[in-house]
C-alpha cells in the first residue's frame, strides 16, 4: 500500500502500475534489515516508490519496537541495491496469497509524555550532485525549497499510512543543510496534545530525504542506471520532551 501511495507525497512522482511489491524483513541480534522488491511494466523506474514504502515499514518498526521500550540508535544504509530491465512476458496483475501468520502486527499508540520531538538523517550525494544543488543547477528545480514545502505538507499525513492517532500539529521546524557530500535535515515537529510526535517527526525528515533523491537521480546513476553512491544514512531521533 505504502509504495503504491508514494506519488501522493512526494512531489515530483507519478502514479505507476506497480504489479508486485515483496517485503522482506530479517531480524538480527541488534538490528532489524528490511528489504523491498517490486516490478512494473511501466517504462520508468520505480526505486524512488520502493524507497518510500520502505521508509514508511522503517517508521511502522520504529514505533513498535519504542513502544515495547526497544532502545533504537539509528536507521541507516537505505539504498538502491539494484534496478533491473525485465522482458515483458506477462502483462496480467500479480497476486500473492499470504497467511495471516507472515503479516505484521503494528501495535497503537499508548499514553505517553512528551509533545515535541526531533529527528535527523542524511543523503550521501556525488560531489558533482551537490554542486549542482548549491548552485541551483538542478533540472528540476530548487531541490532545498521543495524538499522542505514536502515536508510541511506531509507532517501530519501519517495517520493515513499507518494507525496512528492523528495529533493535533503546531508547528513544523526543518533545517536543510549541504555538507561537501551529503545533504543534512534535522526536523521538529510539536503536537498540542500529550503524544510524542516521533512519527511525523521521521516521516518529515524522510519525506526531505526521498524529496531529494527524487530532484537528483538523475546525476547518482551511473551509466547502467544503478545507484552506487547514493544512500540514506543516521537517521535518528535527537530528542522527544515535553516542550
Amino acid at each position: 500500500m505504502y509504495t503504491r501511495n508514494a506519488y501522493r507525497y512526494i512531489p515530483l512522482l507519478h502514479p505507476v502500475p506497480i504489479r508486485e511489491v515483496v517485503l522482506l524483513i530479517k531480524s538480527y541480534e541488534n538490528y532489524i534489515k528490511l528489504n523491498v522488491k517490486g516490478w512494473t511494466i511501466a517504462k520508468t523506474g520505480i526505486e524512488m516508490d520502493l524507497l518510500f514504502g520502505l521508509s514508511l515499514g522503517l517508521i511502522a518498526c520504529h514505533h513498535y519496537l519504542t513502544l515495547n521500550n526497544v532502545e533504537i540508535t539509528r536507521i541507516s544504509n537505505i539504498r538502491v541495491k539494484k534496478k533491473i530491465k525485465l522482458p515483458m512476458i506477462n502483462t496480467s496483475p500479480l497476486t500473492r496469497n499470504v497467511e495471516e501468520k507472515e503479516l505484521p502486527k503494528i501495535k497503537l499508540e499508548e499514553y505517553e509524555d512528551g509533545d515535541e520531538a526531533v529527528t535527523t538523517g542524511s543523503i550521501v550525494l556525488k560531489e558533482e550532485t551537490i554542486d549542482k544543488i548549491i548552485f541551483k543547477k538542478v533540472e528540476k528545480g530548487d531541490v532545498l525549497t521543495v524538499a522542505k514545502t514536502a515536508s510541511f505538507l506531509n507532517a501530519k499525513r501519517i495517520s493515513e499510512l499507518l494507525p496512528l492517532r492523528v495529533k493535533m500539529i503546531t508547528s513544523v521546524e526543518q533545517d536543510i543543510t549541504v555538507r561537501e557530500n551529503r545533504v543534512n535535515v534535522v526536523s521538529k515537529v510539536k503536537v498540542k496534545d500529550r503524544y510524542r510526535p516521533l512519527c511525523e517527526s521521521l516521516f518529515t525528515t524522510f519525506t526531505a530525504l526521498l524529496t531529494v533523491w527524487d530532484m537528483v537521480k538523475k546525476y547518482e546513476k551511473n551509466s547502467e542506471g544503478q545507484y552506487p553512491h547514493t544512500m540514506i544514512d543516521d537517521v535518528k531521533v535527537l530528542t522527544y520532551c515535553k516542550s
